[in-house]
């Protein structure tokens, strides 16, 4: 189940193979993603779940500030998703055959 905090990966549309943070869960089968450089929470995009992929990562701090109503900063979802694919690519190195 995709929930906010969560970070998502896009397989389909003119964003894809990007990386997004879930911010919010709207309507059926639709969430709002972010990723802090291009899209920004000032402006979220409104992405179908079918187009997308769970990256099985949730980002707690994230989802603590957005179930309780406080401000998050693009900075800080930038931040996090840089490090997400900074481990990924790490993770790359080390276990080739992994993938």
């Amino acid at each position: 189940m995709i929930s906010p905090g969560m970070i998502v990966y896009s397989v389909k549309g003119r964003d894809m193979d990007h990386y997004y943070v879930v911010v919010e869960n709207v309507g059926e089968g639709f969430v709002l993603v972010v990723d802090g450089v291009y899209r920004k929470l000032a402006n979220p995009k409104k992405k179908n779940v079918k187009h997308i992929e769970m990256s099985g990562i949730m980002i707690d701090m994230l989802k603590k500030k957005i179930q309780q109503g406080k401000i998050l900063q693009d900075s800080e979802i930038a931040r996090h998703i840089r490090e997400f694919q900074e481990m990924k690519i790490k993770e790359m190195i080390e276990c080739p055959n992994k993938i």
